[in-house]
């Protein structure tokens, strides 16, 4: 950019001159996220999300509000829709009531020490966005797949109730059963543009996928390190005492051992039992790991 100065021109108007060169030389730099924000104003810095592409290109996302601070759509960075991703838990809500990714199931896997019997059977999957079944219509159990690590048959999505636009309940066809296993529940859905939920893959133990959430099933495995050893019974202790608070979902979710609703004195026999393998365990679980990793 080239300016041209009369001999009139002041000290003063010169350097008001350079910064204003200087300004329009910035605005016009290579920075995609300043321009973007600035045709868009319903955004700002703190609504961005970084996530990853299938090409491992890091892509930014904007939430969309209304004038009340509703969420009405999510804006990638070059501007087209993006679509909807699940929502992994929700603070101070159990697992039950909002899943997440990578939660392990430590509790009783039998209620009789001879049959693997008890598991999840019952997750609500909430959503960024309104979700509708692909090619629109209301979400049903086709609009999920259920895969399982091992050999085992998972289990299939049996009923879908609506708890509101973007959260649902999933009711299975039976508990999850695999444990040493992990089994995943994909959706395939769609928001109200019919953009489709971004499907990346498995992404491996450390992070959680936008269309998936895997769900591990280790019997005693309380602070959910993938092995049963003696930190387990302090970490129980932890939270029946009041003295941990779980970063992800509630106390039930990892010390309700025997899945009745509450937490006891009861829960610190069963554990031990699960510990030791006396009925209602199948066997002694300490020292047992996964069979399988995260996918």
């Amino acid at each position: 950019m080239y300016m041209v100065f009369s001999r009139g021109t002041t000290y003063l108007s010169l350097c008001a001159a350079l910064v204003a060169m200087l300004f329009a030389e910035f605005a016009n730099a290579e920075n995609p996220r300043v321009p973007f924000v600035e045709q868009t104003p319903r955004h700002t810095a703190v609504d961005a999300a970084v996530s990853t592409d299938e090409s491992g290109e890091e892509v930014f996302t904007w939430e969309d509000v209304d004038e009340d601070g509703a969420l009405v759509g999510r804006t990638a960075e070059n501007g087209d829709a993006a679509g909807p991703e699940i929502v992994h838990g929700q603070p101070g809500v159990s697992f039950r009531d909002h899943a997440f990714g990578g939660y392990i199931d430590p509790r009783l896997e039998s209620s009789n020490g001879v049959d693997i019997n008890l598991g999840i059977n019952e997750v609500v999957i909430g959503f960024t966005e309104a979700v509708f079944a692909i090619g629109g219509g209301a979400v049903s159990p086709a609009s999920f797949k259920i895969t399982q690590t091992g050999d085992g048959m998972a289990p299939i999505v049996a009923t879908v109730e609506a708890v509101d636009d973007s959260r649902f309940r999933l009711t299975l066809s039976q508990p999850i059963l695999a444990v040493r296993e992990w089994t995943t529940i994909i959706a395939n859905v769609q928001n109200v543009g019919g953009v489709v939920i971004r499907n990346v893959g498995d992404l491996g133990p450390v992070d959680n996928e936008p269309d998936r959430i895997d769900i591990g099933f280790l019997p005693a495995d309380v602070n959910q390190s993938g092995i049963v050893r003696p930190f387990d019974l302090l970490r129980l202790r932890m939270i029946l005492n009041g003295q941990f608070t779980p970063a992800e979902g509630v106390g039930t979710d990892y010390v309700d051992v025997n899945r009745n609703g509450s937490i006891d004195a009861f829960d610190l026999l069963r554990y031990r039992k699960l510990i030791t393998g006396v009925t209602p365990a199948t066997q002694s679980w300490s020292g047992e790991t996964f069979n399988n990793p995260r996918p």
